[in-house]
């Protein structure tokens, strides 16, 4: 049973990869700068419902852990948040900054890589568990 939660998060994940990947490279051919802010605008909403949404969700949830998660993730959310408007009001418009900008998202990409590896870490520790409730399990028969 939980295997088949994880695969309905795994394609829930690869959609919205897909998803961040489509979108990312229409926002890079994009010639408007009003679209595009328009567009920015709309996501940051959608963030913040979503992470409100998350963090809903996990405080109720029955597991410690996901409680705990949701706490640090909450905070990480909210630094993230800070340091991007700080960046964004330091890196007003040369070029040097949009380059500066444009390395703190590849740095944000990659950390969001590394969520995914941590995800992955996890889901490998609950099949795990299951495993051995299993095999505890047979050998009881």
């Amino acid at each position: 049973m939980r295997q088949t939660l994880l695969n309905i998060k795994l394609m829930e994940l690869q959609q919205q990869f897909c998803q961040l990947t489509n979108q990312l490279a229409l926002d890079q051919q994009t010639d408007k700068h009003e679209q595009l802010c328009h567009d920015f605008r709309l996501l940051a909403d959608e963030y913040l419902r979503k992470e409100k949404s998350l963090n809903e969700k996990a405080q109720t949830s029955h597991s410690a852990a996901a409680c705990a998660l949701s706490a640090i993730q909450e905070s990480y959310c909210q630094q993230c948040d800070k340091l991007l408007k700080q960046a964004a009001s330091a890196c007003l418009s040369d070029e040097k900054n949009a380059e500066m900008m444009a390395l703190y998202a590849e740095f944000a990409l990659d950390y969001a890589a590394l969520a995914m590896d941590h995800a992955r870490l996890a889901a490998l520790k609950a099949i795990d568990m299951q495993m051995t409730i299993e095999e505890k399990e047979e050998v009881i028969k």
